[in-house]
C-alpha cells in the first residue's frame, strides 16, 4: 500500500521487545519471533532494554474539569487529564474522568495497562457550532509504545476518536470495552497489528471513524484483528485501502464480500457462538498453561 509521503524518511524507532533465548557467538536467538520484516540494509539494531520509570500507577481517582461546551477538533483549552510517556509496566485502574479534551494518553509506553476507566460528562459539551456533536478530542490513545492493554472502560460521551492507536503503535489491545457510539479510531502512521476484542460499539453509526492526516499511508498497518465486535444495528465495514491484511471475526456487519483489494479476512460468526467471546485473554491463558509445562 502506498506509504505515506510524510512518513518517507523519517527517523522515528520503530520497536519490538524481546527476551534473550540464547547467545551463540554473534548470534542472538530472541524468545518471541519477529513481527515484522526486518532487512541488513536497513541498519536494525539491538540494544538492552531498561526503561527509566517502571510499576508506577494511578487509580481509585476522579479527575473532573470545569463544564465548558467542546469548542471543536484542535480548539481545545487543554483540559487533559493522564499522560504516560517512556514508561514501562505503569497503570491506570478505576480512574473516571469528566469534561476532558483528552482523556488518556499512552506514548512510547510499554507492557503497561489501562483499565476500569469511565470517561463522562456533567452535561453535553458537543452543543457549539464548531463541536459537531462530540464532547472531547481523544478518549483513550496509544502511539508509538509496544505490548499495551486498555480493558474494561466505558465511554459514556462521543469524542472524536474515542480509542486510537497511531505513530507506529504495536501489538496494542482494546479488550472488554464499551461506548454509547464507540469508533475504534486508527489514526494512520503505520500502527501495526492491533486488537479490538469483545467490544460494545452502542449505536454503532460509526465503529471504524478515523483521523489522521492523509498523507501519513493507510489508517491500520497489517494483522489489526478486531473480534467479537457488537452494536445495535449492524456495523459498516471500513472502505478497502483501510490497511492490509485486516481480520474480522464475529462481527455483525452489512459486508457483502469477502473479497477485498487487500487481503482481508471476514468470518460473519455469530457473536454469541464465537469462542473464546474474547481473545486477549484466552491467549494469555494459553501462554501462562504453555510456560507452566515448559517449568
Amino acid at each position: 500500500m502506498v506509504p505515506g509521503s510524510d512518513l518517507l524518511g523519517t527517523r522515528s524507532v520503530v520497536r519490538f521487545l524481546s527476551r534473550v533465548k540464547s547467545v551463540n557467538g554473534k548470534t542472538i536467538e530472541l524468545e518471541r519471533p519477529l513481527p515484522y520484516d526486518v532487512r541488513a540494509e536497513w541498519a536494525p539494531e539491538i540494544h538492552r532494554f531498561v526503561p527509566s520509570v517502571q510499576e508506577v500507577g494511578i487509580e481509585h481517582l476522579s479527575l473532573h474539569f470545569p463544564w465548558t461546551p467542546y469548542p471543536g477538533h484542535f480548539r481545545e483549552k487543554g483540559y487533559n487529564a493522564l499522560f504516560f510517556h517512556d514508561v514501562s509496566q505503569c497503570w491506570v485502574n478505576d480512574v473516571e474522568i469528566q469534561n476532558s479534551d483528552f482523556g488518556i494518553d499512552l506514548n512510547s509506553t510499554n507492557f503497561c495497562t489501562v483499565s476500569n476507566v469511565t470517561l463522562t460528562t456533567s452535561a453535553d459539551r458537543g452543543i457549539g457550532a464548531d463541536s459537531r456533536g462530540w464532547n472531547g478530542h481523544h478518549g483513550i490513545d496509544v502511539g508509538h509504545g509496544t505490548e499495551n492493554l486498555v480493558t474494561k472502560f466505558d465511554v459514556q460521551t462521543k469524542f472524536v476518536h474515542d480509542i486510537s492507536v497511531e505513530w507506529y503503535a504495536l501489538h496494542t489491545v482494546f479488550s472488554n470495552g464499551r461506548g454509547m457510539d464507540l469508533n475504534m479510531d486508527h489514526h494512520r502512521e503505520a500502527n501495526y497489528s492491533s486488537l479490538f476484542s469483545q467490544l460494545d460499539c452502542g449505536a454503532g453509526t460509526r465503529p471504524f471513524d478515523s483521523g489522521g492526516s492523509s498523507n501519513r499511508g493507510a489508517h491500520s498497518g497489517a494483522y489489526s484483528t478486531y473480534w467479537n465486535i457488537s452494536a445495535r444495528q449492524a456495523l459498516k465495514l471500513p472502505p478497502s485501502d483501510f490497511g492490509p491484511l485486516l481480520n474480522f471475526v464475529g462481527l455483525e456487519t452489512n459486508g457483502k464480500s469477502a473479497a477485498y483489494q487487500y487481503q482481508w479476512l471476514v468470518e460473519p460468526v455469530e457473536p454469541e457462538g464465537l469462542c473464546p467471546a474474547e481473545l486477549q485473554n484466552a491467549m494469555r491463558e494459553k501462554r501462562i498453561n504453555n510456560s507452566g509445562r515448559d517449568r
